[in-house]
């Protein structure tokens, strides 16, 4: 048993950042949730969502996740959720990609 932050992980095994490229318009999508919600099916103890950007204009690519409106909040919850209920724990890489980018 890992303890981080008070918190209690049932598995040592985590899954770090992956880059899915999968978002639509910043948006999780029910794909998000599917990919997510296995890892924690498998008894994965900590997941970190993918990098997911602060700004719009602060995306590698248009694929790139974001947490700059309220919106993107919904999809965010629903997978936080449902991890949280399988026993896993999840957290998120916050990220802008420099001034260099879309």
């Amino acid at each position: 048993m890992l303890i981080i932050f008070f918190s209690f992980l049932y598995s040592i095994v985590s899954i770090l950042p992956d880059v899915l490229q999968s978002a639509k318009n910043g948006y999780l999508t029910p794909f998000h949730l599917c990919h997510y919600g296995s890892f924690a099916i498998r008894g994965v103890g900590l997941i970190i969502v993918e990098m997911t950007n602060v700004m719009p204009n602060g995306r590698i690519t248009m694929g790139c996740s974001g947490i700059w409106s309220n919106d993107h909040i919904g999809p965010l919850k629903e997978i936080v959720q449902t991890v949280h209920g399988l026993g896993s724990k999840i957290g998120i890489q916050i990220a802008h990609a420099g001034r260099k980018v879309l």
